[in-house]
């Protein structure tokens, strides 16, 4: 038998070395540990996002071969998202268990990565931060975007790694980092213009300081090139349906970003839907046409909208981006918020320890992009998972490994984990829908009437109501607001109405299409307005019943009741094709 090569020999014994050495014993853990949590959830139902989009884009992909990336349909989502599969036969278990191993594989650039620039400590807090983490783990096992998206992540994030640890050129990383970033951009477009950004930013660096910044610049080239198959695709999009951008999308999530009436969160958080087919009618919002009325629409909107109330949604939305919204749906949420509170409470720290390390700016400077790029669009909770929980991740185990390095350092960032995470945490203790903001929109008044009526309410009483709205609301979006006081009786109190609806020809009340709000027992008239599309459906004339809970009896005192429907969408779809029509002219 021939000997290998004495380089060969050398780097299979450095790699035996490190393998078996106490951080590769620890990595291999938790790998294990990651795998065991995350190969149940193959389990879960396929997402609404892979049933109807992406697997189905594939699918067609694989039928009709590259003349199908030769059509509209092509576009509606970013290239990666139905290429990928596509690459697995669009096979959902496939599919699904790739993801699994590329989360994995995450988790082992992250570790190496963070050994490369910090420790092997710091490298193994993050990858058993990521391994353990409640809100990534969800998503890796299912047909999403998200997989491959972190994925190139983590390999950005280590090619970053390499370039600032090397001391010589760098060259393999430096085209492997700008493959994985160009790639992440054509899987998620909200990664579009951060190769860009930091092109830019790292070079202006290197040209002020030359002589002792070279890595920078090495980290601008790897930058800039991520930038050009971007834009050859942006490109190809223009010249072939005049999309500038690799995929529409934009358009729905800046119409739905800019709703002042739910603080541009998803509507369904305020029992309200999605209106974007108000303003694109016979298009879908996927569709080009639909993309563009939306963005139009959007833009519509905003220069309606008062500053002060802008600048309230914008700021709400990044910090929601950043910690999570207690107005959220999902019995998860409380394990999630409290994991990305104590995430933050780690990764700052990091950040002020490892100020002067290039890779901690960079994996700071993208989380900061992230939540910059998302604040004009719709939030979701998803969104910020995919986008942040990788960086932060890093930064956290950075600051665990500092905090481990200086013992003055542990007790301060312990405090913060618990005090981050008890802050939280604490809101969702009651949670509840949120409320419409239904004067911030222009509406139609669908009902209204004038009740002044008294009640009285036993321990845990009810109240039922006729609800007198007609038929044919466009959408059946609306919402309900009940201008009420409620007076206890003696010591009692009311904490809350629990809502349930059904339609006159119902039999009864479906208990699974009802909304708890909490409310104020003082005898103080108030107006309490919630949704009344998701999940009450008030579509049709039929009855609302009230369930209060109360621990003694009390009086319910009803002014006014008026259901009324957002008409935003009629309005700015109509001043949108206006204007186009008079630029035409």
């Amino acid at each position: 038998m021939s000997r290998l090569p004495q380089h060969e020999e050398r780097r299979a014994a450095e790699t035996a070395r490190r393998f078996f050495s106490p951080p590769g014993a620890a990595l291999a853990a938790i790998l294990l540990l990651a795998a065991v949590l995350v190969i149940p959830l193959l389990r879960l139902p396929l997402s609404h996002d892979g049933l109807v989009t992406y697997l189905p884009l594939a699918r067609r992909f694989l039928a009709e071969g590259v003349a199908f990336l030769g059509t509209p349909d092509s576009v509606s989502v970013a290239p990666l998202a139905y290429l990928y599969p596509a690459l697995l036969g669009a096979s959902e278990m496939a599919v699904r268990w790739a993801n699994v191993f590329a989360y994995l594989a995450a988790i082992a650039m992250a570790y190496r990565a963070l050994s490369l620039v910090h420790s092997s400590g710091a490298g193994l807090a993050a990858a058993l931060l990521l391994a353990l983490s409640p809100s990534l783990r969800p998503f890796m096992p299912n047909v999403l975007t998200e997989p491959p998206f972190v994925f190139l992540t983590a390999a950005w994030a280590l090619a970053v790694a390499r370039v600032v640890a090397s001391q010589g050129s760098a060259r393999i990383a430096i085209v492997l980092g700008a493959a994985a970033l160009a790639l992440a951009a054509l899987v998620r477009p909200a990664a579009l213009l951060f190769p860009a950004a930091m092109a830019a930013l790292l070079g202006a660096r290197w040209l002020l300081r030359r002589d002792s910044r070279a890595m920078e610049g090495r980290l601008a080239a790897m930058h800039a090139l991520a930038v050009v198959p971007v834009v050859l695709v942006m490109l190809r999009n223009y010249w072939l349906f005049g999309l500038a951008s690799v995929a529409t999308g934009s358009g729905a999530a800046l119409w739905l970003g800019m709703d002042p009436s739910v603080g541009g969160f998803d509507p369904v958080y305020f029992g309200m839907d999605y209106d974007t087919g108000g303003v694109t009618r016979e298009f879908t919002h996927l569709s080009i046409m639909g993309d563009r009325l939306l963005n139009g629409a959007a833009r519509m909107q905003i220069a309606d909208m008062p500053p002060p109330v802008l600048l309230r949604m914008l700021a709400g939305k990044a910090l929601a981006f950043l910690v999570m919204s207690p107005v959220e749906l999902g019995a998860d949420l409380a394990a999630q918020r409290g994991w990305r509170a104590a995430l933050l409470a780690c990764a700052l720290p990091a950040l002020f320890w490892q100020r002067k390390s290039t890779f901690t700016l960079m994996a700071g400077a993208f989380v900061a992009y992230m939540v910059a790029i998302h604040v004009p669009a719709m939030y979701h909770r998803r969104y910020s998972i995919g986008a942040i929980e990788l960086p932060l991740a890093l930064l956290a185990g950075i600051g665990i490994a500092e905090a481990a390095r200086h013992a003055r350092r542990w007790g301060p960032l312990a405090v913060a984990v618990i005090l981050a995470t008890g802050v939280a945490v604490a809101p969702l203790g009651d949670r509840v829908p949120g409320s419409p903001r239904m004067e911030r929109v222009p509406s139609k008044l669908l009902w209204h009437a004038d009740v002044e009526g008294e009640f009285a309410l036993g321990p845990n009483g009810s109240v039922e109501l006729p609800i007198l709205v007609p038929e044919g609301n466009a959408g059946d979006y609306s919402a309900t607001r009940f201008r009420m006081a409620v007076t206890p009786a003696g010591h009692g109190s009311c904490a809350a109405i629990t809502i349930r609806y059904r339609r006159a020809d119902e039999a009864g009340f479906d208990e699974n299409r009802s909304v708890r709000i909490p409310i104020q027992s003082d005898g103080r008239a108030r107006d309490v307005t919630f949704g009344t599309t998701q999940p009450l459906h008030v579509d049709r004339a039929g009855r609302m019943r009230l369930d209060f809970e109360c621990t003694g009896p009390a009086a319910l005192r009803i002014d006014t009741i008026e259901v009324r429907a957002p008409m935003r969408a009629a309005v700015y779809r109509q001043q949108w094709l206006e204007h186009t029509a008079r630029e035409t002219r």
